[in-house]
């Protein structure tokens, strides 16, 4: 059994290296063709399509890429994410920059995105801020939420509370932290007062 399943995990690490080598290759020949094509046709769709059907990691690369060299706008979502490319960019001036630069960049055969990104996109690991995401949870939980499907309504605060210390934190620190808070707010109430 342990050898069998083993054959079957290296052939599947196998099939997903021999995926990876087809992808990589064939972004690195559709990323030239599309600047190439988006401009003469100002068809900006086949760029979008070709976002919808990349990893994550892939289509960051894609993205930056093609905001890079193509005279395009791009949309973002209500959070500032990029949504997709949008309208030609109107000022003459950006338009011949990046044209130009595409010019530049596909004189030399060798160069594709893989070839830019090694230049120009550096993956940095970026920690999350989880004291913020706690605060926003907290912040829409009290407020609740409307949304077109329907709505949630605000969390009483006793249930919130009741969810923080079912997720581990002590009694003790909460009362720690409330007695600090009351003694901070007694202090500026009394400078208030003082001046």
């Amino acid at each position: 059994m342990e050898n069998n399943l083993k054959a079957v995990i290296l052939g599947r690490i196998e099939a997903i290296a021999n995926a990876e080598k087809i992808t990589k290759a064939e972004l690195g020949h559709v990323s030239r063709e599309l600047l190439l094509y988006v401009p003469e046709s100002n068809d900006i769709d086949v760029v979008n399509k070709l976002l919808l059907v990349l990893t994550p990691m892939n289509k960051a690369t894609a993205i930056l890429f093609f905001k890079h060299f193509l005279p395009w706008t791009s949309e973002e979502t209500q959070d500032g994410d990029f949504s997709r490319f949008g309208g030609k960019m109107k000022k003459e001036k950006q338009v011949d920059r990046k044209l130009a630069a595409i010019k530049e960049f596909l004189s030399v055969e060798e160069n594709n995105i893989w070839t830019w990104a090694g230049q120009n996109v550096n993956v940095e690991y970026k920690p999350k801020d989880f004291a913020a995401q706690v605060t926003k949870a907290v912040q829409t939980a009290l407020k609740g939420e409307k949304k077109e499907n329907g709505e949630t309504p605000p969390l009483p605060v006793q249930d919130i509370i009741a969810a923080v210390l079912r997720a581990g934190i002590p009694v003790e620190a909460m009362l720690t932290l409330a007695q600090e808070r009351i003694e901070e707010m007694e202090a500026a109430q009394a400078m208030a007062k003082a001046a």
